[in-house]
């Protein structure tokens, strides 16, 4: 009998309690509503705690259901993880509150992670309705474009079960206009196809004179974590499995690139992928310059290296660029610069704060012949001091 469901209204909420004599606890509260053709009314309640510290989490969640002309029903998961980077053991216990009170079923099951990209998951599954346990080793080997599984599966009773998986997902990168395979599933993930070319001439946008980069890899996801593709000879990257509909940021893996002098135009981009819809995203590369010397104290006639000197890289427009703070022995270096013109300084707050003078304010400039500006040193003493200029490097 079809009984179309004609309205629905429900409320949420998520929160945590803050952490006191216990870490953090989040929860949340969820109450639905429906109401069909018939009049029957159904309303659904769930609640759930959790509690996580240091590689153990603990949550319990319960459900509360009731329907027109029926008994209410209340049932409950409890489920108990303990993570490390080698293995991985999960417990979880189904149970009835009402209308009788009952155990259902408990799960417990360990998988090992340390021979990786081969997974091993032992799970043993008891049903107390059924009166009946299974045990199941799950052997999964995950490559760049497939995956294979084995299955073991004995039951109470004797019987066996013996089941072998082959995995893979095609979808078209419509950038390189090419077919691409992945382990994982495509038309359900989120998709962004990244370009990264070495922009000769500054202008953020890939023309006749730039130069397509191979072998660069991205860090996507929270933490900046590791992409395993690197883009091909066209400077492109598919990359995939990634949350659809949720923004994920992505950035290139400075350790990737060629020269140690290159550096991203554009920190990174943050897209929100939506599935079967790859997000085009473009990775301008240019040369930067580096610059480092050693800042002096002049006292008695005697020049002695001076550590903990604030200084600052000035751009034409009188922006500071980056700061600076000189080592024990007085060296510094700054890197990632952009070619340019600038000046380099002494923070002038720090100088007026401590009574010091700096002999010159320093002019750099950075090519594509000369990137790196050696030996800009400065040199401070207490009281005034005449400025000598600046001398261009």
């Amino acid at each position: 009998r079809r009984d179309p469901l004609q309205r629905r209204s429900s409320v949420a909420l998520d929160s945590a309690i803050r952490p006191g004599h216990l870490p953090r606890v989040p929860f949340s509260f969820a109450i639905t509503r429906d109401r069909y053709r018939s009049g029957e009314l159904r309303t659904s309640v769930s609640n759930r705690l959790s509690l996580r510290q240091r590689g153990v989490a603990l949550s319990n969640t319960l459900f509360w259901e009731l329907a027109t002309g029926q008994q209410s029903r209340v049932r409950g998961e409890s489920m108990l993880s303990v993570l490390s980077s080698q293995a991985s053991l999960r417990g979880q216990i189904y149970y009835r509150l009402a209308p009788e009170q009952e155990m259902a079923a408990v799960v417990a099951g360990l998988e090992l992670k340390r021979f990786d990209p081969l997974r091993i998951n032992f799970v043993v599954d008891h049903s107390f309705e059924a009166g009946r346990s299974q045990y199941r080793l799950q052997l999964n080997r995950r490559l760049e474009k497939q995956r294979v599984s084995l299955d073991v599966i004995y039951e109470d009773g004797g019987e066996y079960r013996l089941m072998l998986g082959w995995n893979s997902s095609l979808g078209f990168d419509p950038r390189s206009r090419q077919r691409i395979g992945s382990a994982r599933s495509l038309a359900s993930s989120g998709m962004a196809s990244v370009r990264a070319f070495l922009d000769r001439d500054g202008d953020g946008l890939m023309g006749a004179g730039d130069e397509p980069l191979q072998g660069v890899g991205f860090s996507a996801g929270p933490g900046g974590r590791p992409y395993q593709g690197r883009t091909n000879a066209d400077g492109v990257a598919l990359i995939s499995g990634l949350r659809p509909h949720r923004p994920v940021d992505i950035g290139v893996a400075l350790h990737t690139l060629d020269d140690p002098l290159w550096i991203p135009a554009v920190a990174g981009w943050r897209t929100a992928p939506r599935p079967g819809h790859p997000a085009h995203l473009e990775f301008p590369i240019i040369q930067s310059g580096e610059i480092d010397g050693v800042t002096y104290m002049l006292r008695t006639g005697e020049k002695r290296e001076a550590g903990g000197v604030e200084l600052e890289l000035v751009d034409r427009s009188g922006q500071v660029l980056k700061r600076v703070t000189t080592a024990f022995d007085g060296f510094y270096v700054i890197s990632g610069i952009p070619l340019g013109r600038y000046r380099l300084r002494a923070d002038p707050s720090q100088m007026a704060r401590l009574g010091l003078t700096v002999a010159e304010v320093r002019e750099v400039n950075l090519t594509a012949a000369r990137p790196v500006a050696n030996g800009v040193d400065f040199v401070l003493q207490r009281g005034a001091m005449a400025d000598s200029g600046g001398g261009s490097m």
